[in-house]
């Protein structure tokens, strides 16, 4: 699978995490109950524009609408080949232990399990939390609207001022609305997205089959697509020319 050249001049490369790690066990259930973020110094975007190889740390990114997004960043231990943006499905919350500088990603859906096997292929991780206007947790409204565009907008913006790399929106269930939302009106800043279990036959709503509803085809950056269960092929995306 190869991730375009965006027009900042990122290098093209080639990355084989998105097909391995649906060999990942799916399984879920935990009798702990997560236990909330202790406090800890917050993180300043002013303080240091490096992330260290190996980093790991809670940061709040502050979107254009002025609403935050608590993100979990994990660094690879060697430099990273590019970056993923997890979006996670049922209501997108994500629960914390730990501190912010050591936190313990306690959610047990399917990313945020597997936010630690992202990193250890190479990639830059962005786990990101609900935004602060909607703290019990998002809906199908705000992941096919333009707050959620621009709040993937603000994560891709902070990599952006510290990795000059390619930045793909991965979303798992229901957050496949958001990852496709992001692909859809972010066409030249996210360089690619990819779905898993994708919502493509849910009951009642205003999008009967899932985002094959959405407006996919003017997605003009590449596409990886994961069904765990039978289900329509998703429609072929047409690149649409770069400026």
């Amino acid at each position: 699978m190869g991730l375009v050249k965006r027009t900042t001049g990122r290098s093209v490369l080639s990355i084989s995490l998105l097909a391995s790690l649906w060999m990942l066990p799916a399984s879920c259930g935990d009798d702990n109950q997560p236990q909330p973020l202790a406090p800890a110094d917050e993180i300043s975007d002013g303080e240091s524009l490096e992330i260290e190889p190996g980093a790991r740390f809670v940061v709040d990114i502050v979107s254009a609408r002025g609403e935050t997004l608590k993100t979990v960043i994990i660094a690879p231990d060697t430099a990273a080949e590019a970056a993923v943006i997890l979006l996670e499905g049922d209501d997108g919350t994500i629960l914390l232990g730990g501190t912010t500088d050591a936190p313990d990603i306690q959610s047990e859906g399917f990313l945020a399990r597997n936010a630690d096997a992202f990193a250890s292929e190479g990639l830059l991780v962005a786990l990101v939390g609900v935004p602060s206007d909607y703290p019990a947790g998002v809906d199908i409204n705000y992941r096919i609207s333009v707050q959620q565009s621009d709040d993937v907008a603000a994560v891709v913006a902070w990599i952006d001022a510290r990795k000059s790399i390619p930045v793909w929106v991965l979303g798992m269930s229901l957050g496949t609305y958001s990852a496709t939302n992001s692909a859809i009106r972010l066409n030249g800043v996210v360089d690619g997205f990819a779905v898993c279990s994708a919502s493509t036959a849910p009951t009642g709503g205003s999008l009967p089959n899932g985002i094959l509803d959405m407006n996919i085809a003017q997605i003009g950056v590449p596409a990886q697509a994961h069904r765990r269960r039978a289900s329509p092929p998703l429609p072929q995306a047409s690149p649409l020319p770069r400026q």
